[in-house]
């Protein structure tokens, strides 16, 4: 049998079980995914077993899209995984977004719902250690997990400060905080998907969105946020844990036009002041050798299994990734020199 027909066979024998999760302090039912890796596949090269891996979806982003990431975890790598919809979003609710207009970022998606799943995928695997990937939102609110002491190594996707100076399309981010107004009136939601930027979610998440655009510190802004985020120090003081930031030059949100386009990621990086995340800004040949796009989200898709396999290494036992690829010009220093400047509104 070739290793192609071996892998597919492999991620074929991946179980998944589609489940609610209660989330915290109100019992919402929060939709996951849970792929249990076959008896046969790959260990992690430590004595411990393969870690358990949570994914924070991008935002309006429907737990499917990472399905195939996800059989991979589970079935090469040995993972189990767990994939979520956000509340609002997919099968967490996105059939009742009048209901839930209040639903925000901050007190729902990132201090109620993550936290559930994280301690959910705690209590199946409570010998395993834990990896959290995020895109791009599910950057954003790892560090305000309520149990992010659970999570031993973090990998952080296009985790972009959408400060309206960093986007591709500026003056029509400055204009956000409006338009989310002016498309949700009438109808108790975000309608993102008339303006082709996500899914439908609910109005009090896109506020969160749109405020923050105007701030250079973004979601820092919120004065709760900035004190989790200076206290964020991947793993525990008992077990130290690591936390790297992956983008790429083709990400069709950020502004290129800069002299440094790596500021979109490296001025979020810069804002979890304790964290020593490394960030790598990559050409999208580092993750495929299709010549296809690499951008905001499609690193989770099939044609980037070359950086998947990169990424492999400290996925499993926190090594090095392995990009065949030097990182672009800019590099991770372009962070740490990073100025916020607050906007005036």
């Amino acid at each position: 049998m070739s290793s192609s027909a071996s892998s597919d066979k492999q991620l074929e024998l991946v179980k998944v079980s589609r489940i609610y999760v209660p989330a915290r302090k109100d019992n919402y039912p929060i939709a996951v995914a849970i792929y249990e890796p076959p008896p046969t596949a790959q260990s992690s090269a430590s004595a411990l077993p393969p870690p358990a891996v949570i994914i924070n979806s991008a935002t309006g982003c429907h737990r499917r899209f990472y399905d195939s990431f996800a059989r991979y975890l589970a079935g090469e790598l040995g993972c189990p995984t767990i994939t979520w919809d956000y509340r609002g979003v997919g099968d967490s609710g996105s059939d009742r977004l009048r209901e839930l207009s209040a639903v925000t970022i901050q007190d729902h998606w990132a201090t109620r719902d993550q936290p559930a799943v994280t301690a959910h995928l705690h209590d199946l695997y409570p010998d395993r250690e834990m990896v959290l990937f995020g895109n791009s939102v599910g950057c954003h609110i790892a560090p305000m997990n309520p149990e992010r002491d659970l999570i031993s190594r973090y990998i952080f996707v296009a985790g972009n400060n959408a400060y309206w100076r960093h986007h591709y399309q500026t003056w029509v981010t400055w204009f956000f905080p409006a338009g989310v107004e002016a498309f949700s009136f009438g109808r108790g939601y975000f309608p993102a998907s008339i303006v082709k930027l996500c899914d439908d979610i609910p109005l009090g998440a896109a506020r969160d969105w749109a405020r923050w655009t105007h701030n250079s510190i973004y979601c820092t802004i919120e004065p709760h946020i900035k004190k989790v985020y200076d206290s964020f120090h991947p793993g525990t003081k008992e077990k130290p844990g690591a936390a790297i930031h992956v983008a790429f030059t083709d990400d069709e949100l950020i502004n290129k036009k800069t002299p440094t386009p790596i500021d979109a990621f490296g001025s979020w990086t810069a804002l979890m002041t304790n964290a020593g995340v490394e960030l790598m800004f990559l050409d999208p040949s580092a993750a495929t050798d299709t010549g296809r796009a690499v951008g905001h989200l499609g690193f989770f898709r099939k044609h980037c299994r070359k950086g998947w396999d990169a990424l492999a290494p400290f996925i499993l036992d926190g090594k090095r990734p392995m990009f065949e690829e030097k990182p672009a010009t800019a590099t991770a220093t372009a962070a740490a020199a990073f100025k916020p400047i607050k906007a005036k509104l």
